[in-house]
């Protein structure tokens, strides 16, 4: 009889206790927190706990310092669709006055444009492909931005409109003696974008190029050159970026490997 008591209070108290956790606890879709497409873009997003419900993710967040994380991440997305739509209305407007304007006062519209190199590539140990390709140059004889910011991993575009995008990584490998008859190296090579305006936590495949490279006898060297290009409607705020499943084999020839887009129609 007591210890039938005893339970029955244990049970009480355990079910009051989860009761006040569910109700100290503030769960947001993890969707609804991303930042960018890259790991560094999201390290706060670690710090908060991760539930699934009906295959949706939630980042949850209890206590003073979790709540303060998950506060600042929403902040920063309100604000971010926020200057969007401030920049969408501004751009209508702008539109519209040009459209009452002389013709003689009409500018020439902008041609933003940028072509990168690929720089030598980080090393990679304990990560898992594909591997986000870094390290562009910005600056040099055959490099070049025009009206577009770029960082060390991604382009982003200013202005909306009808774009040439391209992208091209040599791969190169050196064979020895002791390689395997059945050796072989499949290279994947994406190009996409991110934006918060886009399905799949903001993340778009829009170029893919893949072959697979096999070993032959007395073959010293394996080069391989993937090129890919398309013409894309790329959105202000879109991030464009590269990925690599053989990051170690990029060419250290900076001219091999190169990534840029220009703008055709705005």
């Amino acid at each position: 009889m007591f210890t039938s008591l005893d339970n029955l209070r244990q049970d009480l108290y355990n079910e009051k206790l989860e009761r006040g956790n569910r109700e100290n606890t503030i769960c947001v879709a993890c969707y609804d927190l991303i930042l960018g497409p890259l790991n560094e873009d999201n390290v706060k997003l670690h710090l908060l706990k991760r539930n699934t419900e009906n295959g949706t993710e939630f980042c949850c967040a209890k206590g003073w310092n979790q709540t303060s994380i998950l506060v600042s991440l929403l902040m920063f997305e309100r604000q971010e669709r926020l200057k969007k739509s401030q920049d969408r209305i501004l751009s209508e407007s702008v539109c519209k006055c040009n459209s009452l304007s002389d013709a003689r006062n009409i500018t020439r519209p902008r041609r933003p444009s940028v072509h990168l190199t690929a720089g030598v590539q980080p090393i990679t140990d304990g990560h898992e492909p594909p591997f986000t390709v870094g390290n562009w140059v910005s600056q040099g004889p055959t490099s070049h931005t025009n009206d577009i910011h770029v960082d060390d991993s991604r382009i982003f575009i200013n202005t909306s409109g009808l774009y040439f995008l391209y992208s091209q990584i040599f791969f190169s490998d050196l064979y020895n003696d002791q390689a395997q008859s059945n050796r072989t190296h499949t290279f994947y090579h994406y190009v996409y974008r991110f934006n918060y305006i886009y399905p799949n936590d903001g993340q778009e495949l829009l170029l893919k190029s893949v072959r697979t490279q096999c070993w032959a006898k007395n073959k010293i060297y394996s080069d391989y050159t993937s090129y890919t290009a398309g013409v894309f409607r790329l959105n202000k705020g879109d991030q464009i970026f590269v990925k690599v499943s053989q990051i170690r084999l990029i060419s250290r020839d900076r001219q091999a490997s190169f990534f840029g887009v220009a703008l055709m129609y705005p």
